[in-house]
């Protein structure tokens, strides 16, 4: 990748000496300030087009709000319209099939389509549920719902995905931030590749990457995009996996590998007991709930009826919580609940939302033991560490190491071994 620095010339005046003289005597001055100074990374000629990627920011519409901070082009069958800010917020709803984007201003409603483009007339800012976003915004029909899909390029995107995977608010943090990139550039690639439908690559939630578009910018991230620019990690034969990532190991990594036989196998992860990510808020954690909330949470999970826990809880219950089977980095694989009559098989998340003390929630990870409180047995302590499922790069484990001083590739070449870099545009 070229370099190029930023100048800030600053020649001092200098007395006796002619024109020339002068001139390349500055030019060196320059260089050599902007050699010792700041580095500004641009990226180099593209040799590749730059891949656009397809965000599903709602991929089921009920009602959202839209609102437009720059201009954007509506074509429809009727005109064209331009929509922009002055026009204010727009309420979207879809119900009894029609689409309706509408205010006090202005009304559309649309039924028989495919889908509605709105192209923005230059970088495209737009905010979608108070949150900012930029690229193209598509209306997609799909079956019997509709999709809010966002299309924008690749660095874009990524300057929206990384400050919601790693923190990037230290300078110390940089060469983490770096190697953040590059595995969101890889899934990102991956799933274009790979998409979850055909009308969209990814979801912008933990289904795949949080993307939250402009909402956070970060003078790092935008450094580390450009910087990384079109790195990808790739096996030695160059193909594409499925790559994998986390907040905390908690001291262990979980070299296990489980995914859908329809998607391409993921290489084993580097399994190495190592204490980077003591620098995480979550390397070591506690949590307590009652048998009354392990009850509430096999109902949501569907294990259990309502109607049965309520006689249960009038009349009094035993429970037994059974550990079955454990990963070689000690992270529970199956976890057995008996309760009344019952008797309730758990594993992976099914495990971390059984002990979630708020509904819907996930417990941080499946490193835990149990511990029953001696003096009131219907409370259970949960004793853990780290968060997450502990496969791939512990990303507080490569904020550890930054601070240790290793780079990017120190980070990438620890947690994906079998992986080397390479460059897609």
């Amino acid at each position: 990748m070229s370099v190029f620095t930023k100048l800030n010339r600053k020649i001092q005046s200098v007395q006796k000496l002619t024109y020339w003289a002068v001139f390349i005597s500055g030019i060196l001055f320059s260089n050599w300030l902007a050699c010792g100074k700041q580095k500004v990374i641009t990226p180099p000629p593209a040799t590749h087009k730059i891949p656009l990627i397809r965000v599903a920011l709602d991929p089921q519409i009920s009602s959202g709000t839209l609102l437009f901070r720059e201009p954007f082009r509506l074509v429809s069958e009727e005109a064209t319209y331009i929509l922009d800010e002055e026009m204010g917020q727009f309420f979207v709803q879809f119900q009894n099939g029609f689409l309706t984007i509408k205010n006090t201003e202005r009304s559309f409603s649309f039924n028989n389509f495919h889908s509605i483009e709105l192209i923005p007339e230059n970088e495209g800012i737009f905010l979608w549920n108070n949150i900012s976003y930029s690229g193209r915004i598509i209306f997609r029909k799909s079956k019997q719902s509709v999709q809010l899909i966002n299309v924008l390029p690749f660095p874009q995107y990524l300057e929206g995905v990384v400050p919601y995977e790693i923190p990037t608010h230290s300078d110390e943090y940089y060469q983490a931030i770096l190697a953040q990139t590059i595995a969101a550039r890889t899934y990102a690639l991956y799933r274009i590749k790979n998409p979850e439908s055909t009308n969209f690559d990814l979801y912008a939630d933990t289904r795949d990457q949080v993307y939250q578009g402009t909402r956070n910018k970060s003078e790092l991230v935008q450094r580390a995009v450009l910087e990384s620019y079109g790195a990808i990690l790739e096996t030695q034969q160059n193909d594409l996996i499925k790559i994998q990532y986390h907040s905390t190991c908690g001291g262990t990594i979980d070299p296990s590998v489980s995914q859908p036989e329809t998607e391409m196998p993921v290489l084993q992860d580097h399994s190495s007991s190592n204490d980077f990510c003591i620098v995480s808020p979550l390397y070591r954690w506690v949590t307590q709930l009652t048998t009354r909330d392990i009850l509430t949470n096999l109902v949501n999970l569907g294990f259990l009826p309502q109607t049965e826990i309520q006689v249960w809880t009038e009349e009094g219950f035993e429970m037994n919580l059974e550990v079955l089977s454990r990963k070689p980095s000690g992270r529970i694989e199956k976890l057995a609940v008996s309760v009344g009559d019952k008797s309730i098989l758990l594993q992976e998340w099914q495990i971390r939302r059984l002990f979630s003390a708020k509904p819907g929630q996930l417990q941080p990870s499946t490193l835990f033991f149990l511990k029953s409180s001696p003096s009131n047995p219907g409370l259970v302590y949960v004793i853990g560490a780290g968060f997450g499922h502990g496969r791939g790069m512990c990303q507080w484990g490569a904020i550890g190491k930054a601070l240790e001083g290793e780079s990017y590739k120190d980070i990438l070449k620890f947690y994906y071994p079998e992986l080397i870099l390479n460059k897609i545009y």
